[in-house]
């Protein structure tokens, strides 16, 4: 996964914003999920103390969603 994303790290690299968002969302909804827990992933450690706990509940119910333990509501 990691390799997966250094590679579209580097071809989004030089890409416009606005090209990249509309390549993303090219992709499913639940491909767009499981790109954002990635990268929540990813920095996750970054986030401070008083945040960290409702950040780690997040990254929880999304993947909880991509599994359909959890429904968008």
């Amino acid at each position: 996964m990691v390799i997966l994303f250094l590679n579209w790290m580097n071809i989004y690299s030089n890409m416009k914003k606005s090209e990249i968002k509309n390549d993303l969302e090219k992709l499913s909804k639940h491909k767009q999920v499981k790109f954002a827990v990635f990268c929540a992933k990813q920095v996750a450690d970054l986030i401070e103390k008083e945040h960290k706990e409702v950040c780690e509940k997040a990254i929880n119910i999304a993947e909880k969603w991509l599994v359909r333990e959890a429904t968008e509501e």
